[in-house]
């Protein structure tokens, strides 16, 4: 782990951040609050009480990632039994509520 990453507003900053919410669920004091932001997508914000606790961090899979590079002709390997040849995957979000849910 990057010791210069320390909570989840460290882990946005790198763009490191997957928008999961897993942040936002482990943190004791509800310090983390998801927001859509236009050009990332679902971020945590975090509030004036964060205690450093770490928990945050500990929690993110973006952070904790292991699979830095693409496998056979570029492919992620883990996902090719669930979703054939993928060479990434990206996050999105529909404006439309109907779309979305």
């Amino acid at each position: 782990m990057n010791s210069m990453i320390k909570t989840a507003a460290d882990v946005v900053s790198w763009r490191m951040c997957v928008g999961c919410g897993a942040c936002e669920y482990i943190c004791e004091n509800r310090n983390i609050s998801l927001h859509n932001i236009t050009e990332q997508g679902i971020r945590p914000v975090l509030g004036d009480n964060c205690i450093g606790c770490g928990k945050c961090t500990s929690v993110c899979p973006g952070l904790n990632n292991t699979k830095h590079t693409a496998g056979v002709n570029h492919a992620i390997a883990e996902l090719i039994p669930h979703c054939g040849f993928a060479v990434e995957v990206w996050e999105g979000y529909a404006n439309d509520k109907f779309l979305r849910n």
